[in-house]
């Protein structure tokens, strides 16, 4: 959908950062375009590192699963913190760190953006960028 964005480094408001997909790149323009537009107060993108204390296993270390880092941190007008996490395609390693994250922090918002999101974003891309 957005071929011709790569992992790479790009100056989005301001802001040089790294990002692993056309889809992150993207994600976080329209971030900047929402906060530009007073419709949140701002947006930062992997700033947390999210624990989960309880996993021990050997499989979930291996796995990656006793922590989490969403793509996007959102600070709403009202001072509210949610979490949004830009997925193409969801693995089984993703499923339990989306679950954990809910489990071990629900006093947060999370939103998952997939595919179809990404594809209504891109059809109405002249709107707002």
């Amino acid at each position: 959908m957005y071929d011709n964005i790569y992992r790479g480094t790009y100056l989005v408001g301001g802001k040089e950062l790294y990002f692993r997909s056309g889809w992150e790149y993207k994600y976080a323009l329209y971030l900047e375009w929402l906060k530009n537009k007073k419709e949140i107060k701002d947006w930062s993108f992997e700033p947390r590192i999210f624990n989960f204390s309880g996993v021990k296993g050997k499989r979930d270390i291996v796995h990656g699963t006793t922590r989490y880092i969403p793509d996007f941190e959102i600070i709403n007008n009202n001072g509210k913190v949610e979490y949004h996490e830009v997925k193409g395609r969801m693995d089984s390693k993703s499923k339990t760190k989306i679950r954990r994250f809910q489990e071990y922090y629900p006093e947060y918002k999370f939103v998952l953006i997939e595919a179809e999101f990404m594809k209504a974003l891109k059809r109405n891309e002249k709107l707002w960028s």
